[in-house]
């Protein structure tokens, strides 16, 4: 694992989910961390960007960065996940 967070070699997840919200809207609850923390994780920090990272918590040693690797707003956003 790099100091970003990304496994090489690891496995990955991809998801569609159909929501009764605007793209932007959307697009908000995913990279901002006020917004973030309103539904998933304790704690969220996010650095914006195509070179950015995401980092979550739910508390004590369940914490940790996840990089950015596609940032196109409002549509695409790819992160890894460690």
């Amino acid at each position: 694992m790099n100091r970003d967070g990304a496994i090489e070699g690891g496995r990955s997840a991809e998801g569609q989910v159909e929501l009764d919200a605007s793209v932007e809207r959307v697009w908000r609850a995913l990279t901002e961390a006020a917004e973030l923390e309103r539904w998933f994780p304790l704690e969220a920090k996010v650095e914006p960007g195509p070179d950015g990272r995401i980092w979550m918590s739910w508390g004590g040693e369940h914490a940790g960065w996840s990089a950015i690797q596609v940032w196109d707003p409002p549509r695409h956003l790819r992160i890894s996940w460690s």
